[in-house]
């Protein structure tokens, strides 16, 4: 009976998550969904730059019941430890865990073990911790030595397969960004029989290593803080000229990641001359983009939008404060500031749109309450559209100004704007 209701509060909280992370995200392709779906026992394991978000991402788009590789922080209260324990955790100490409440790691791998035994699904975030970078960090050896331990005790009969899972994100913080989800070639445990069987070191170090290596085909690896800071430069242009087109930017960044060695110091330093001058000004790529455009028609949309934004916005401030405010308050680690959004919003959806839609039926009646409550997500979304867009309205203003007072200067921006583009072919 306890497992019945565990799977179907699982099945019930699916859909509410995959809606509420389709709002925080404005696009979330997914390339190789049907291995996701597979059947019977499988690990899967993705890099881990955006904490608790990127299990959720993971589990809204499987139709499995997922377990979760948890850290012991999550289980050092009486709550947590209830929590998380009931509601598909394992949990594992690592050495960096500074907890009261110590965990046996011994019966957890055994608890893992019987779970792969009944053709569970397990996450395993292999990274071991969840870092500021667009890296893959080298992975933690517990995957494979869960899997190699599991496969040997079965004597290798067994179809136990880990699934490697690439996450990129746009911006993992930023509300209305994208996030694409790819997943890799499936890694036949069994296949590992006669290296472990020779040297069971090797096999774990083996394993690992094949499954970090397509983590870093499936994602944005760049370990050299230089070049993150030219590739991120460069992909600033490419969402400008491309926007809405995510997979497309980051295939085009990949490119341009492979072909760097070629690149002159002169290449490179165009790129940064023209970035460095635009933080200096206080403007974006985007401004330069559309300084042709007019700002008499740009100013027209925003008064037309002005009584939505209004809209959207009041009626949605108690979220926005309960999603932002910590992060305002506490000197919070930027990893967590997506987990931290997205949670508050989604607890503030909850808390603060019934108690309004109440009021509103209450002095209204039921067809103004219904209409009134299913416009709160749309005109919410547009008011954070429309703060973007106010903006860039702002700063387009302020260029086109220096432009009057400077015209050699703003049009030098625009001719190495351009010729950034060309060069690069971007």
């Amino acid at each position: 009976m306890k497992k019945r209701l565990l799977t179907g509060f699982f099945n019930f909280l699916r859909p509410i998550v995959r809606f509420a992370l389709r709002v925080f995200y404005r696009h979330m392709p997914v390339s190789g969904a049907s291995l996701l779906q597979k059947p019977g026992p499988v690990i899967y394991v993705s890099n881990h730059p955006n904490t608790l978000i990127d299990p959720f991402m993971v589990a809204i788009h499987s139709n499995r019941i997922i377990h979760f590789l948890a850290n012991a922080g999550l289980f050092d209260s009486r709550f947590g430890f209830w929590f998380f324990s009931t509601f598909f955790c394992f949990p594992i100490q690592r050495s960096i865990d500074k907890v009261s409440r110590q965990i046996d790691n011994d019966h957890s791998f055994d608890r893992m073990q019987e779970f792969l035994t009944n053709g569970g699904a397990l996450f395993i975030a292999a990274e071991g911790g969840s870092e500021v970078g667009r890296y893959v960090k080298p992975l933690r050896t517990g995957t494979a030595r869960i899997a190699l331990n599991k496969a040997a005790f079965l004597d290798w009969q067994t179809d136990l397969t880990i699934l490697p899972i690439g996450l990129i994100y746009e911006d993992p913080a930023r509300f209305r960004s994208s996030v694409w989800v790819k997943v890799g070639d499936p890694i036949r445990v069994a296949d590992y029989q006669a290296l472990h069987e020779s040297d069971a070191y090797q096999a774990v170090r083996g394993l690992t290593h094949d499954i970090e290596n397509q983590l870093i085909d499936l994602t944005l690896h760049m370990p050299d803080v230089l070049e993150e800071k030219l590739l991120l430069r460069l992909m600033t242009i490419l969402d400008n000229l491309y926007p809405g087109d995510f997979i497309a930017v980051v295939k085009k960044i990949k490119d341009l990641q492979k072909s760097l060695s070629s690149q002159s110091a002169d290449d490179l330093k165009g790129v940064e001359g023209y970035f460095d001058r635009l933080e200096e000004l206080e403007i974006g790529d985007i401004t330069v983009q559309q300084c042709e455009q007019g700002l008499h028609r740009s100013f027209g949309a925003m008064i037309l939008g002005f009584p939505i934004f209004c809209w959207g916005f009041f009626n949605n401030l108690l979220v926005w404060a309960l999603a932002e405010l910590p992060l305002k308050m506490t000197d919070m680690y930027p990893t967590y500031h997506s987990t931290v959004r997205f949670l508050g919003g989604f607890l503030g959806v909850l808390l603060f749109y019934p108690m309004q839609y109440f009021w509103v039926l209450h002095h209204f009646g039921l067809p103004s309450a219904l209409a009134y409550l299913l416009s709160l997500i749309p005109t919410g979304i547009f008011a954070a559209f429309f703060v973007r867009k106010w903006k860039q309205w702002l700063d387009l203003r302020n260029f086109r100004k220096l432009a009057l007072e400077y015209p050699d200067e703003c049009r030098q921006l625009q001719q190495q704007r351009k010729a950034i583009i060309a060069h690069w072919k971007l």
